[in-house]
């Protein structure tokens, strides 16, 4: 099973903690690269002279090829090995940051994007399968919960250093910085990570891979045309894409039921667990993707925060997660997962509404209070979650199945952005025709600070945007709120005392 231990031994202390380590800084550094690059875009464009849609290729590269290339790279993990299978996403990661810091224009950066998106798609699908490969059922849940403690603290971390670095290199130096990262969690790794495959698996469906892939890039050029067609562009473009990918998503289908070894193996959807948890984690992605990036968007060009600014005031979703992926174990084993998670996830569903009031000028304190609940909740939830569904498939499959749960949440992440964008967009556009044909109302075009929601409220018109946030918030609250209806129905009921994890 290890590099590093025979086949059938217990995994030692060293290698537990190593495994973890790699697994945990990995994605750590992953989610600070897409925090730190999403707020040095503007930097990026003023540098390579990029116009506003090529900026907007910056992170949709990226997401189209790390959903699209997650399934692909459960399937190969599990055949060829996961550990060689992640070690070579990361040098493939390292290979894009290169890329990126040597870009002389924002095409080259778009392709070396989309290269770390790929590479970034190995090691978040098979991030979950090295530790439940290697950690005992009854330690998953707490080897999870570190995960995500770590994660929040790479999100923490991500703002400043990203700051920090970017004022003293430049915004090229960021991505060589993940090259210096990326060459130490290998050297790290290499000899102590243990490595694991399915003996049942004999090949990889590329062919399907493949066609997902092409299917999500599909989708999300759909979405972005569709922001371009409600702003006035030609309309048709938009909706043969659409059809396109609708086709392509047909036949993924078609051959996922047919192929020999799937790459997302349609008996996974039949497990009910599995499947509740499947959904409620794209959900989760869907609406977690809205505080990020509505709330950046809103204090930037509405507020007119500096980026440390909204980075410091993101700081308590960050700590959040840290904190409810430390007590998440804990608490499972307390009051069992179902009860655990369920209650976490009422906990984001208050924050997010709380946030829904971001635009009628919603004061720092209560928008990091509400960042505090999204993010406790979120670090409580994902854990218990995350290690039941891992528990409903069969181990030999673990790369699969922890590549299928990860690419519903990137599709939930990516897709969820686009929809989002959709209804801010046309939400504000109709509000403001409307108030071009409703006579002025003094003191209402915007939503000062101070100003009460009910006034505001009896001034619709007057508030477009205050409007569409508040709208936008209130589709991923519900998201949320689907996904506790079918946490609490998925997971198996199981007392305090009877819990083992």
């Amino acid at each position: 099973m290890t590099a590093g231990s025979p086949e059938g031994a217990a995994p030692s202390r060293r290698t537990l903690v190593t495994t973890l380590a790699v697994v945990s800084v990995s994605q750590a550094l992953l989610l600070m690269d897409t925090t730190v690059v999403a707020m040095a875009t503007p930097a990026i464009g003023r540098g390579l002279g990029a116009s506003i849609d090529g900026m907007a290729w910056i992170p949709n590269a990226y997401l189209m090829a790390l959903a699209g290339t997650i399934p692909l790279w459960g399937g190969l993990g599990d055949r060829w090995g996961r550990w060689r299978s992640f070690a070579s996403g990361l040098a493939i990661f390292a290979l894009g940051s290169l890329l990126g810091a040597l870009a002389p224009a924002v095409e080259i950066l778009i392709l070396g994007r989309a290269l770390q998106g790929v590479g970034a798609a190995a090691v978040f699908a098979l991030g979950m399968s090295l530790l439940t490969a290697v950690f005992p059922a009854d330690r998953l849940a707490s080897a999870m919960g570190t995960w995500m403690a770590v994660l929040g603290v790479g999100m923490c971390l991500g703002p400043p250093l990203g700051a920090l670095v970017q004022e003293e290199f430049g915004w090229r130096g960021m991505f060589i910085v993940n090259i210096v990262v990326v060459l130490a969690l290998l050297a790290v790794g290499w000899r102590a990570v243990p490595e694991s495959r399915d003996p049942e698996r004999r090949s990889a469906d590329a062919t399907g891979g493949l066609l997902f892939a092409v299917t999500i890039v599909a989708a999300v050029t759909a979405l972005h045309l569709a922001e371009g067609a409600l702003l006035g562009a030609n309309a048709a473009p938009t909706l043969a894409v659409f059809l396109v990918t609708g086709i392509l998503a047909a036949a993924v289908i078609l051959r996922e039921r047919r192929a020999r070894f799937p790459v997302m193996p349609p008996a996974f959807f039949a497990d009910p667990v599995y499947r509740a948890l499947l959904i409620a984690a794209a959900l989760v992605s869907f609406a977690h993707l809205s505080v990020l990036y509505l709330q950046t968007f809103h204090l930037q060009s509405s507020r007119g925060w500096t980026p440390l600014s909204t980075g410091l005031i993101l700081l308590p979703l960050s700590l959040g997660i840290v904190v409810g992926g430390a007590v998440s174990a804990r608490l499972a084993r307390r009051y069992g997962e179902r009860a655990t998670a369920t209650v976490s996830l009422l906990i984001v569903m208050g924050g997010m509404a709380l946030l829904g009031l971001l635009g009628w000028g919603l004061s720092p304190f209560a928008i990091a209070c509400a960042n505090l609940l999204v993010g406790f909740g979120s670090g409580v939830a994902m854990p218990c979650m995350s290690s039941v569904a891992m528990l409903a498939i069969p181990r030999r499959q673990a790369g699969v199945a922890s590549a299928t749960l990860n690419t519903a949440r990137q599709v939930g992440a990516a897709l969820g952005v686009g929809l989002l964008l959709i209804a801010v967009t046309w939400i504000s556009l109709l509000l403001s025709r409307q108030q071009e044909v409703t006579p002025d109302i003094p003191g209402t075009a915007s939503a000062p600070p101070g100003r009460s929601v009910w006034s505001a409220v009896t001034g619709a018109a007057a508030y477009p945007e205050a409007l569409a946030l508040g709208t936008a918030f209130a589709l991923s609250t519900l998201a949320v709120l689907v996904a506790t209806l079918l946490t609490w129905r998925g997971i198996p009921a199981r007392s305090p005392q009877t819990a083992t994890r």
